[in-house]
């Protein structure tokens, strides 16, 4: 009985702790969603319930607390029953803060930012179109497009997938985020800024 009211904390702490691995990588945690739809929204269920059971039960501790119903006896379970299913909600909602804002992303691409600072040298000819297969730190590329003096930067593909459209993903180097009359690599429409010149972006292709 004990170890079935801490089922929320470790489902909640399973299933934060995978959705923050898979969300290196750019558009991977979408993909899930798009393929995987059955099995995504059945898992979602749980974490739903989950995350419910665990408020409810800090309301009926609550309550009981207030109307002195729970004996000296039980407080000290009764208050590790708290502290557990707070932590559960307190993981619900960081590790949702950190997937809304493409924290794991923005890290996985910290990690291999030396190895993406040397690529920009190999991939800045004008017109440069190749380079699938290749590793840059902990991301496998598709393709690498360059063309600085049209559409701006130099970009690196590193995820697709297809929903009715081909949904691509990757990272960017001094792109025109702005509004360009230029087509651009990829299909590029969306850009959450990095750090200095570094992007990260998505783009839809038929």
């Amino acid at each position: 009985m004990r170890y079935l009211k801490l089922a929320p904390l470790i489902y909640i702490s399973i299933y934060s702790l995978i959705s923050i691995v898979v969300d290196i990588q750019p558009g991977k945690l979408g993909s899930l969603f798009t393929e995987n739809f059955i099995p995504y929204m059945f898992f979602g269920l749980l974490l739903l319930i989950s995350a419910t059971v665990s408020f409810v039960w800090l309301l009926i501790l609550a309550v009981r607390f207030a109307l002195s119903k729970i004996s000296k006896r039980l407080r000290h379970l009764a208050l590790t029953n708290v502290k557990a299913n707070l932590l559960a909600l307190v993981i619900l909602f960081a590790s949702g803060f950190l997937l809304y804002f493409q924290v794991p992303a923005k890290a996985g691409f910290a990690l291999s930012y030396p190895e993406f600072q040397k690529a920009v040298t190999t991939y800045s000819d004008a017109h440069y179109s190749g380079g699938k297969g290749k590793n840059i730190g902990l991301y496998k590329l598709e393709s690498a497009h360059s063309n600085l003096k049209n559409s701006g930067g130099i970009y690196f593909l590193t995820f697709t997938y297809y929903d009715t459209i081909t949904a691509n993903y990757g990272f960017v180097y001094k792109p025109f985020v702005g509004q360009s009359k230029a087509k651009k690599p990829f299909g590029a429409n969306d850009y959450v800024h990095i750090f200095g010149d570094w992007y990260i972006f998505h783009g839809a292709t038929c």
